[in-house]
């Protein structure tokens, strides 16, 4: 039973390991997320004041024609982070899963164990009683 064990534990420290990657991973996309909208906010505030001042209809365009290259960036960054959201929930039932393997199999090794023990007592007070038996 322990090798079985020792596989789970094997298989659990694994699920813990790409947890820990797949959460770095969104948290990293995140980030980029929040750069983008950023960036984003700020060329709209310049495209604003720019057009307070009165431009040329030609720049307008190209400012518009960024701003919405920028919004495609912002939506796929999105999906990029709904993406790895996805993973780290995956990664969280696989670990889940494997920490409960670990502990249904110590809780068997524990079980077996106890009974051994018991089974030795019993035993143990069995030939206590048989030679304080023999010897009255």
């Amino acid at each position: 039973m322990q090798p079985l064990k020792r596989v789970a534990e094997s298989k659990e420290h694994r699920a813990a390991t790409e947890l820990g990657m797949a959460q770095q991973q969104l948290q990293t996309q995140v980030n980029r997320l929040a750069e983008l909208e950023n960036y984003r906010n700020e060329y709209f505030s310049r495209f604003r004041q720019t057009g307070q001042n009165g431009v040329a209809v030609e720049t307008l365009q190209s400012f518009r024609h960024f701003l919405d290259k920028l919004e495609t960036a912002v939506e796929q960054q999105k999906l990029a982070v709904r993406s790895a959201g996805e993973l780290v929930d995956q990664c969280k039932r696989r670990w889940f899963t494997s920490r409960d393997n670990v502990k249904i199999y110590s809780n068997v090794i524990n079980r077996f164990f106890d009974q051994e023990h018991k089974q030795e007592e019993k035993h143990e007070q069995k030939e206590s009683d048989d030679r304080a038996q023999r010897s009255s």
